[in-house]
């Protein structure tokens, strides 16, 4: 179950690539999430594999049904319908297990009570957390119970279960870390791109959402008039509600050195073009686009948000900066310009500690812990 608000998301390529594997192996597997949509190339490949997807706003009663509970206030409220049709299916199809899959580690909790009411065992996994928005007070409870009573808790880095912890007031001794899969083909670092006359090529790679990717506070440090002479490119991959935004905000700060460029299905193509990776999140899991980029050779100037710096060896494989806002990430920006040199070494030290601590398959890694949790669960 996903609870992912858009067509397909990032957040859902480890379920789902666990998913294909294990139907691969003979286990019937089946997806609900929020807005699904037959044509998107991933729920078609899923469909291929005998994986159906169904969409969670389809689950109501009949239209009779709903028609004449309007007849008669109080026997049955709008939200619980789909808590209620929820509620059978799983009491029907009887899984060993269902994984919850969260963008947030929070968003996904309308599904715990329904697993939780038909005794069906469940695991969360979590890919972000992010520390300025807790659960208000009337919903603590539900959310502590629904975490408490997961057989495991996945968080994709150390500080979203932690942070995660803070924020429910409870220790999940039921909680581990797991690993997102990466979208590049490296299996050694890239060719170092050339720079002409030293102008080196920054890329900010994700999606253009302010309250989490924070790419506002990277134009601001990029208006500052030393970048204004500095010989850099900045190039800006990705799509998100705040691209007009941040490009009128480009127009109006006058930043030549700025770009906004398409979404690119290949980020290997922008690696072999560019020198390192900007991040300035204020919110994040563990951020893929910087796996992939220390996977090509490239390094890291990032926040310390998430599990940054779980990966980041500060001053040795990238620049971690000692917080999210404009002070640290400034601070941090300029002591990579001052390495600008030494960015290719970098770029190689980096490449190589991620191959050190990220498994080559995390997909399948994912499917052996699912499956070894519902094989408690009766799963042959």
């Amino acid at each position: 179950m996903s609870s992912c608000p858009e067509p397909w998301g990032g957040s859902e390529e480890l379920y789902a690539g666990a998913a294909r594997i294990l139907a691969v192996q003979g286990h019937a597997a089946s997806i609900i999430k929020t807005l699904v949509v037959q044509s998107h190339p991933q729920i078609a490949r899923l469909r291929s594999q005998g994986i159906a997807a169904r969409d969670y706003y389809s689950l109501l009663p009949p239209l009779p049904v709903r028609a004449g509970a309007r007849l008669m206030p109080g026997r049955f409220r709008p939200n619980d319908w789909r808590h209620n049709m929820l509620v059978q299916l799983l009491r029907a199809q009887k899984p060993s297990l269902v994984v919850i899959s969260q963008g947030d580690n929070f968003d996904g909790m309308r599904y715990t009570d329904p697993c939780i009411e038909s005794g069906t065992p469940y695991a969360l996994l979590c890919q972000k957390a992010s520390d300025p928005h807790w659960p208000p007070d009337q919903a603590l409870a539900a959310m502590r119970r629904g975490y408490q009573q997961a057989e495991r808790c996945y968080f994709v880095s150390h500080h979203n279960r932690d942070l995660t912890e803070c924020q429910i007031g409870a220790r999940l001794p039921n909680a581990e870390v797991v690993h997102n899969p990466f979208m590049v083909d490296a299996p050694e670092p890239l060719p170092w791109p050339d720079a002409p006359d030293g102008h080196f090529r920054i890329a900010c790679v994700g999606r253009l959402f302010a309250r989490d990717k924070g790419q506002d506070t990277l134009l601001r440090v990029l208006a500052q008039p030393k970048w204004l002479s500095r010989s850099v490119t900045v190039s800006f991959y990705g799509n998100g509600c705040h691209r007009k935004a941040y490009e009128g905000m480009a127009s109006l700060l006058d930043l030549p050195m700025v770009r906004f460029a398409s979404f690119s299905d290949n980020i290997t193509d922008v690696w072999r073009k560019h020198h390192a990776l900007v991040l300035c999140s204020r919110a994040e899991g563990l951020p893929l686009v910087l796996v992939e980029a220390m996977m090509c050779g490239r390094l890291g100037i990032v926040s310390n948000a998430g599990g940054n710096g779980e990966v980041i060896d500060d001053n040795v494989t990238g620049f971690l900066a000692r917080g999210v806002c404009f002070n640290t990430m400034d601070e941090a920006l300029d002591r990579a310009w001052e390495r600008r040199t030494e960015w290719r070494e970098i770029g190689l030290a980096a490449g190589a500690r991620i191959r050190r601590i990220w498994p080559a398959d995390p997909c399948r890694e994912f499917a052996d812990k699912i499956l070894a949790v519902a094989k408690t669960h009766g799963a042959t």
